[in-house]
């Protein structure tokens, strides 16, 4: 039945007024109870969208709406929305959330505040300046506590508008500051953590035969990767020797045939920019890693000694030696 299109023909009386001063000569029956004035659907068809409005949105609504059979649009479903009377008067807000949403990244942004005991959204608004988010916060003054990011503007906003509101960081924005800083602390500090790790000694006695890696030889990739980096390590210092003459982005990304993006990320990032190391993906070896740490920790050095107990374990066979003997020198 829902993808059967079914169209209502509706034949109402047109009556004449009998007054000679009545302005209007005719009027037409009120079929109110079945549909507004000028609509071309019907009220429970207008309600229907109305809630499927509220709950997903516009875009979100009217797909749902076309699956139903409703035929419309998200334009048509945010009208309804708009038109629909106002709803029950809802607690005053106590505890509110702030953040900006980009409407065109880069370009415009807005604001949502969510009441947060409620976990809905109560006020949605094109702009992220302090006077708009202050004129809001007076308007509702019994908030107490505000959640936002680190931003200065909404901060100010809150002091101006209410006082004596505790503010306080979201827990998203903290954890995501924190993982941040982190990565680039670890990033930078990656030349330190090589050579840090290459003085670690284990001790212990040495099962089978004496198998000692070199600490100063290095593995083709580990060389490639060294070699890369000084590579990017000279054109950073080029890069802000330019910049320190006042060379422009443009200029010197085209004199050193590089993209201007990258002179940025090079100018702003204060310290040289590490690389940050690629995810390490699942192994055939992940089931047997506590096996393998108990055996080096035993101070086992012969890596085809521990290959094949592991296979002796239920290692698949087509597992071969090189990725072990790569994770064993990661």
């Amino acid at each position: 039945m829902l993808e059967q299109r079914v169209v209502l023909a509706v034949e109402v009386r047109r009556f004449k007024c009998a007054s000679a001063g009545c302005p209007r000569r005719t009027f037409a029956e009120s079929i109110h109870a079945l549909a507004g004035r000028h609509q071309r659907r019907t009220q429970s068809q207008a309600r229907a969208l109305h809630a499927l409005g509220h709950a997903l949105g516009g875009e979100a609504a009217a797909r749902l709406a076309n699956v139903l059979g409703l035929r419309t649009s998200a334009d048509t479903v945010l009208r309804e929305l708009r038109r629909a009377p106002e709803r029950k008067r809802k607690p005053r807000p106590r505890v509110v959330g702030i953040d900006d949403w980009a409407i065109a990244r880069g370009h415009q942004y807005g604001t949502i505040i969510v009441d947060l005991e409620r976990r809905e959204p109560i006020e949605v608004f094109a702009g992220r300046e302090g006077t708009a988010v202050a004129a809001w916060m007076r308007a509702h003054p019994s908030i107490e506590i505000v959640a936002r990011d680190r931003a200065g503007a909404y901060s100010e906003a809150v002091d101006i508008a209410l006082p004596a509101a505790t503010q306080v960081s979201d827990r998203w924005h903290l954890l995501c500051n924190l993982r941040d800083n982190v990565e680039r602390l670890l990033c930078r500090l990656g030349p330190q953590l090589r050579q840090a790790a290459q003085k670690v000694e284990v001790g212990g006695v040495t099962l089978g035969r004496q198998w000692e890696l070199s600490r100063n030889s290095l593995w083709s990739w580990q060389r490639l990767s060294d070699q890369r980096r000084a590579s990017r390590v000279e054109l950073y210092e080029r890069v802000m020797a330019l910049h320190a003459q006042g060379g422009t982005m443009k200029g010197i990304g085209q004199e050193l045939s590089i993209d201007h993006r990258t002179v940025r990320n090079f100018i702003t990032a204060g310290t040289f920019p590490e690389r940050a190391p690629r995810a390490r993906g699942p192994t055939p070896l992940d089931p047997y890693l506590s096996y393998i740490e108990e055996r080096i920790a035993q101070g086992c050095r012969f890596p085809e000694l521990i290959w094949q107990e592991l296979k002796q374990r239920g290692l698949y066979e087509g597992t071969g030696v090189n990725p072990f003997l790569y994770w064993m020198s990661a």
